[in-house]
């Protein structure tokens, strides 16, 4: 009861909110110093080299010889983020601050803070500011956020902040005031689908949940949702099989080649993922259970690193707190969107069998399944208080035991993904420090370095003014 008293005090002081915006920002400047100027991903030489040649925009952009090596994976939204990040890096080494930062990345990063804040305060409810002060806490901290603001892909960010911005339209024109739909949902719901595959597949998704949700309740507005979702839907598989190949084909005169489009199972990478496994229900039995645990992991490094089985009983009591509010709609919101986050998970796999490495699996592609967690945490938290708001005090004890446990777990989780064989970073390492140096030491020829040919080609680029 006194603990209680005394929580309520501090949240209903004035300057929490200045302690919040203070420690989040904190949180920020850690994660860039942290990456002591980031370093540049295999990947991302290539990526940056094309970006900063003397050909035409549309060219550098539509270029998916150089930005996808040849794949056509119909996200070219990214790759125009992506010359801007590039361009971000060229200028601050011109000004003397040699680094490999995504401006896109941060500033997206508090683009999705902003609007979920709003999304967890007036549509979820949860009114308590230390608790979002701590769940936004854990956010910052899960690798795959703290980690990723590096120069590579802007694709996961950007699909993030698409879908962000358009789950609360959604709420917002779900809000009895409102009777019209936003016309901004079509846009951005485009956008969202060319920003990243994964992008496409929350479109549908969306488009998916709206016609179950329509189904069950046989609601005129989930109906109306429904339609808006489907026809952008169609519209982005236009654009992914017709127009998207055909400009392409128009600007750099190389037809696409869109087996990466074509998710016919096992040979979604044109080769089988799991050669080493003959049996081929053995095989699907790897890829649900690495999606199992992929998925787990995530809540794992989201809440304090703690044991699997700690999460699965989290996630049973979130679901029964959830439950026990009686609404259905939400309930089976709730179902769908865990079904299709491993849906989405299992094609990425197969997609990307590389996920399942130790240093992979804790950066990049994680990046929206840790958005998901955040607002899942949210809603089962505000619950919680609801029907037990007794446990808030517990509640504030333990999600600030688990961002204890996430800070300290940063290094171990650095180490492994800089010195993990399979992690790009272990190939960077050795030359990073000398490539760094010779972006700073313009009056040394780059050959002086001794950096491998593409990366001395990188610092020839960036060092013209």
């Amino acid at each position: 009861m006194l603990l209680n008293k005394i929580l309520n005090q501090l949240e209903n002081n004035k300057f929490i909110l200045i302690f919040g915006i203070i420690f989040l920002s904190l949180l920020f400047i850690a994660s860039i110093h942290f990456r002591g100027g980031a370093s540049l991903q295999y990947e991302s030489q290539s990526f940056i080299l094309n970006y900063l040649d003397n050909r035409p925009v549309l060219q550098k952009i539509f270029d998916i010889q150089k930005n996808d090596w040849g794949f056509y994976q119909a996200r070219e939204l990214s790759y125009f983020f992506d010359m801007l990040d590039a361009n971000f890096i060229k200028i601050s080494i011109n000004f003397g601050f040699p680094h490999f930062y995504s401006l896109i990345y941060y500033l997206g990063l508090v683009i999705i803070l902003f609007v979920t804040a709003k999304i967890v305060g007036n549509f979820i409810g949860l009114k308590s500011p230390l608790i979002v002060l701590l769940l936004f806490s854990l956010f910052l901290t899960a690798p795959a956020v703290f980690f990723s603001g590096i120069f590579f892909r802007t694709g996961k960010i950007l699909s993030s902040v698409f879908l962000i911005l358009i789950l609360y339209l959604i709420l917002q024109q779900l809000s009895p005031k409102n009777k019209k739909l936003s016309l901004l949902l079509l846009p951005l719901s485009f956008l969202m689908s060319i920003s990243d595959r994964q992008g496409h597949f929350f479109l549908l998704a969306i488009t998916f949940i709206f016609f179950a949700l329509w189904a069950f309740t046989r609601k005129k507005t989930y109906k109306r949702f429904f339609i808006l979702f489907l026809f952008s839907s169609l519209i982005a598989l236009l654009y992914d099989y017709y127009l998207g190949p055909s400009i392409i084909k128009r600007i750099t005169g190389v037809q696409p080649n869109i087996i990466f489009m074509r998710p016919d199972f096992l040979t979604y990478t044109r080769q089988d993922p799991r050669w080493i496994i003959s049996n081929l229900w053995l095989k699907l039995w790897s890829f649900v259970i690495d999606s199992l645990l992929f998925i787990l992991d995530t809540f794992s490094y989201f809440l304090g690193n703690t044991h699997l089985f700690i999460i699965v009983l989290a996630l049973v009591f979130g679901f029964v707190a959830i439950f026990k509010s009686k609404k259905k709609e939400i309930f089976l919101l709730l179902l769908l969107s865990f079904f299709l986050v491993f849906i989405m998970t299992f094609f990425m796999l197969i997609k990307q069998p590389q996920m399942v490495w130790p240093g992979i699996r804790r950066i990049y592609y994680a990046f929206p399944l840790n958005l998901f967690i955040l607002l899942f945490s949210s809603l089962a938290i505000n619950q919680f208080i609801r029907f037990w708001p007794k446990t808030k005090v517990l509640l504030v004890f333990t999600l600030t035991t688990m961002l204890f446990l996430n800070i300290i777990s940063l290094p171990n989780h650095y180490q492994i993904i800089r010195y993990s064989v399979e992690s790009d970073e272990y190939k960077v390492h050795e030359y990073s420090p000398r490539l760094f140096h010779c972006l700073k030491n313009s009056s040394n020829p780059e050959s002086f370095y001794r950096l491998p040919k593409e990366v001395e080609n990188v610092c020839s680029q960036l060092r013209k003014k």
